[in-house]
Order: structure tokens, then C-alpha cells, then sequence
């Protein structure tokens, strides 16, 4: 169970190990390890191969002002990147409030003008139901007696005719 724990921190200092640049204590440390772990040593057998395939490889000489070009291109790149984001920020930042603002109006004036229509047609509509009543003489049937016949057609014309 203890070796389980100690694989990470193993694992970590392998490619030092096999490249000799530990102290002893972890030589000693990762070497006592190694002796009972199978996995590590698997990990350390994949790694020396690899090691040695690069060994193989030709080393590629670069100018003196290389790594110079490159932190000068890597600064070019961060500086574009810097510019772009705020102004992304920026539009985010003014146009979505303003559009839910334009919304919010929009909805305000539609709901008003909405309101306002059904208003008039709410009263065009009791208008229009009291001409009738007053063209069917209905008014005048309100001075008779309840259950008598005009009542009984008061009722049908109140509910539709059913």
C-alpha cells in the first residue's frame, strides 16, 4: 500500500535518474523502490528507450539571435491577443445591456399600445351591446316580475341562446 503512494513522486524523477542527476539519497530512494515496484520499472524501461532513440537524433544548431527572434515573436503574438479581448469585452459590455434595454422598451410600448386597443374595443363592444338592448327593447323588460316569460327570454338572450 506504501508503494502505491510513492509511485507519483518516483515517476516524476525517473528521466532525472536515468540521466544521473539526482542527489544520492533519491538514487538510493528511487533505486529501493524500483526493486519492488513493476510498474515503475516498466515506466523507466519506456523511458530509456526513448532516451535512447533520441540519443540517435541530430542535434540542430540554431542562430545566436534565435531564442532572441522568439521571445520577440512570442511578445508580437501576447500583444495582439491583448488588444482583441477588450474590445470584445467592450461590445459585450455596451451591447447587451442596451439591447435588453431596447427590449424592455419595445415591450413597454407594445404592452400600452396593446393595452389601449382591447380598451376601446372592450368599450366599442359594451357600445355596441347596450344599442342592441335598447334596439330590442330589452331595457324596458327589467320592470317584470322574476319567472315570468321575459324573464325566462332575458335569460336565453343572455346566455346565447342555449
Amino acid at each position: 500500500m506504501k508503494r502505491k503512494r510513492q509511485c507519483p513522486q518516483v515517476k516524476r524523477r525517473l528521466s532525472a535518474f536515468l540521466d544521473n542527476e539526482v542527489s544520492e539519497k533519491e538514487k538510493f530512494y528511487i533505486s529501493e523502490h524500483l526493486k519492488s515496484c513493476v510498474n515503475c520499472q516498466n515506466d523507466l524501461e519506456r523511458l530509456s528507450e526513448v532516451s535512447g532513440l533520441l540519443d540517435l537524433v541530430e542535434e540542430v544548431e540554431v542562430s545566436p539571435y534565435f531564442m532572441v527572434r522568439l521571445r520577440q515573436r512570442i511578445a508580437e503574438e501576447k500583444s495582439k491577443r491583448v488588444v482583441w479581448l477588450p474590445l470584445l469585452e467592450w461590445r459585450k459590455r455596451i451591447f447587451v445591456p442596451v439591447g435588453i434595454a431596447l427590449l424592455f422598451f419595445i415591450a413597454v410600448l407594445g404592452g400600452n399600445y396593446l393595452g389601449h386597443w382591447l380598451n376601446q374595443r372592450v368599450e366599442k363592444a359594451v357600445e355596441l351591446n347596450e344599442e342592441v338592448a335598447n334596439v330590442a327593447g330589452i331595457t324596458s323588460l327589467e320592470d317584470f316580475s322574476e319567472g315570468s316569460l321575459v324573464d325566462a327570454y332575458a335569460g336565453l338572450l343572455a346566455e346565447g341562446g342555449k
